[in-house]
């Protein structure tokens, strides 16, 4: 999935903004996230005239949910490409299953990944399909 960049867009007005928001789906939800408290002021005045700064979002993404998220992202910028959509999900349920210790995007780390693709690599090198 390296080298694939994700993109935030919003409207500002009557303008069309976007930036990239990464190349990870941890660093795609990162960005979606500070930019949703950016867009929103990070903070705002109680009738006391106090800032009150705005509830933390939530910490942590199950990696179900980044998953979905992924392939919702994937389906609706290549819609013509229905193959591309189905083998990533394939890649990610099997990463999923592998990686089934861990419930969380930010959970996973180098080691889980490294692990995935050895398994990867030993199942494509006995003829096992992911």
């Amino acid at each position: 999935m390296s080298g694939i960049r994700a993109y935030l867009e919003w409207w500002d007005g009557g303008q069309r903004l976007r930036e990239v928001a990464g190349v990870t789906p941890s660093q795609v939800i990162a960005a979606q996230r500070r930019k949703q408290i950016d867009l929103a002021g990070g903070a705002h005045e109680e009738p006391d005239g106090k800032p009150q700064v705005e509830e933390k979002p939530k910490l942590s993404t199950p990696i179900a949910e980044a998953k979905e998220m992924f392939l919702a992202h994937i389906q609706a910028h290549s819609p013509d490409k229905p193959e591309t959509v189905r083998r990533y999900r394939q890649v990610l349920e099997h990463f999923e299953r592998l990686a089934g210790h861990r419930k969380h995007v930010e959970a996973i780390t180098r080691a889980d990944i490294d692990d995935y693709k050895l398994a990867a690599s030993r199942s494509r090198a006995c003829g096992i399909s992911a």
